[in-house]
């Protein structure tokens, strides 16, 4: 994570969904839930994890799902997601390298289209809740304008701001906004489809996040 800036501080900022939160499994119920509803048929986990490698829109008309019902089973999916945030468990190894990071005075802060009321009591059953600021409820399509806000409102630009994402809209988000990105591989989106937009650093366990900065993990 070494460049012209390497002087600056850092400050990470975190995705949740696939991120923090293994939500692939839950998500992959929850759509089966709602296969009938909305007229598609259920995904098989072999399908799902194929799908892994597409982008959300490519997902979506592999599920038939008309462009005018999107918003509404996207509302539908999140409602749900929050209704059974008991079932969600942290990804292995994330509460450890979190605590790490912060016992090394790195500043954290966490961006999520997840409700706070979901987030904060989530955080804090796995010891989790190392973060300096929360901005929740993120729009799915407009996160490159939640983070260059949050930049300057914070006033971030005296630090190496770093995005921490498992989806290829985390990519996108990061380079409108000129930080670095490091995609993680365990989320949503595969290791394949994630590299083909070129992130900063793509890897594939918590651990190795730890190895970007200044100390081993």
């Amino acid at each position: 994570m070494n460049n012209g800036d390497r002087d600056k501080a850092y400050y990470l900022l975190f995705d949740f969904d696939g991120t923090i939160a293994d939500s692939f499994k839950l998500g992959h119920a929850i759509i089966n839930e709602l296969s009938t509803k909305y007229g598609y048929t259920a995904v098989s986990e072999e399908e799902l994890n194929n799908m892994r490698g597409l982008p959300v829109f490519a997902i979506l008309k592999r599920l038939h799902l008309p462009f005018y019902k999107i918003p509404f089973f996207a509302h539908e999916v999140k409602i749900s997601l929050n209704a059974r945030l008991s079932e969600l468990c942290p990804i292995a190894g994330i509460p450890e390298v979190l605590q790490k990071l912060k016992a090394n005075n790195i500043p954290m802060a966490l961006l999520t289209s997840n409700s706070i009321d979901n987030v904060i009591p989530f955080l804090d059953k796995f010891k989790m809740n190392v973060f300096d600021w929360f901005d929740c409820d993120v729009s799915l399509f407009n996160k490159s304008r939640h983070i260059h806000r949050q930049i300057i409102k914070r006033k971030l630009l005296d630090y190496k701001c770093i995005y921490i994402g498992d989806e290829v809209r985390d990519i996108k988000a990061a380079k409108e906004c000129n930080i670095p990105i490091v995609s993680v591989s365990w989320g949503f989106q595969s290791k394949l489809q994630l590299s083909t937009y070129k992130p900063d650093n793509l890897i594939d366990t918590p651990s190795e996040l730890l190895s970007l900065f200044s100390f081993a993990g």
